[in-house]
């Protein structure tokens, strides 16, 4: 008990949507990690396999919050980060529930957010959960000039090509020092609760994608710096919301780059991006669907565009 009294309380917030396999896999290996003074805030966004009565059964001292309806990761992310503050937690830590995490990665973010008052958010090193010692994210860099894609992985390289050898690499150490990032994957980040303060929360016009750079870039602007922390390892899944769907991400992917190019852009950047937008990615990608038999993707890409450009949400620049 006095070990955790000295420890920052993390709040670990776990969103569910009809993935109880997976959310059951994330939470029993986060109820074994060491680090001694958190809880477990699960989050169920309005699921309809009865996830919510499993968990019910399953985890009875763990706090569920039931969401009437899918308000998307921003929205259903925020019900749980509001929860937590009102109840005095020191840090928030959104982790995806398609993850699996080492027993000391809490240790390690919590370890180096002490130490480290300029820093605001911190993510671990992500591998590949069906490849254990792939690297797929350590952090990455925001393109604002928009010449190619907005966000780039660790080697700041455009994933217009996605080569998985040279873009995933296979873990040899090379990414092994706490380094300042421009953003970081919102599969796993730990907050401290004076930047939620100063920022706000997750942008829920996006519902899902692009939300967690648009905060990182947002701590940033308001003078913290984002890090990863590669001796924190955790194991995702990716994509477990939705499977056998993929147009619901590729919509948002698509149309969320434009509303985060709205909010986030100088004149001139969003120029510049739309440009290389239509001149470049518009033909490649449609050249893509057609080559590799997808040409279902061309008519959900016309959409996520056409509603990203006229979109009425209210995009308040940053």
């Amino acid at each position: 008990m006095q070990k955790a009294l000295t420890n920052p309380k993390v709040a670990i917030i776990i969103l569910n949507w009809n993935g109880s396999k997976d959310t059951i896999e994330c939470v029993d290996s986060v109820k074994n990690i060491d680090y001694p003074n958190f809880e477990i805030l699960i989050v169920d966004n309005g699921s309809t396999d009865g996830s919510q009565d499993l968990f019910r059964i399953k985890y009875p001292s763990i706090a569920m919050i039931e969401n009437r309806r899918n308000l998307g990761f921003a929205e259903g992310n925020n019900v749980g980060i509001k929860h937590a503050l009102k109840k005095g937690t020191d840090y928030v830590l959104l982790l995806n529930n398609d993850t699996i995490v080492a027993r000391d990665f809490l240790d390690k973010l919590v370890d180096h957010a002490k130490k480290d008052s300029k820093t605001g958010i911190f993510g671990p090193k992500i591998y590949w959960h069906n490849e254990p010692n792939r690297i797929q994210s350590v952090g990455a860099s925001i393109n604002l000039w928009g010449s190619k894609d907005l966000i780039s992985l660790w080697n700041g390289k455009d994933l217009l090509i996605w080569k998985r050898d040279r873009y995933y690499p296979i873990d040899k150490g090379q990414f092994e020092d706490v380094r300042e990032v421009e953003t970081l994957s919102g599969a796993a980040l730990l907050v401290k609760k004076e930047v939620i303060e100063k920022t706000g929360f997750l942008w829920n016009e996006y519902f899902a994608s692009f939300e967690d750079t648009d905060w990182c870039l947002r701590a940033r602007r308001e003078g913290y710096k984002v890090v990863v922390v590669p001796t924190s390892k955790i194991w995702h899944k990716t994509g477990s919301a939705t499977r056998g769907n993929e147009g619901i991400a590729f919509y948002y992917q698509t149309r969320n780059r434009f509303l985060f190019a709205k909010r986030c852009l100088t004149p001139t950047q969003f120029m510049t991006f739309m440009t290389y937008f239509f001149s470049v990615r518009v033909p490649l990608s449609i050249a893509a669907f057609v080559l590799y038999r997808k040409g279902n993707l061309i008519r959900i890409f016309c959409k996520a565009i056409r509603d990203g450009i006229i979109s009425s949400a209210k995009v308040t620049p940053l």
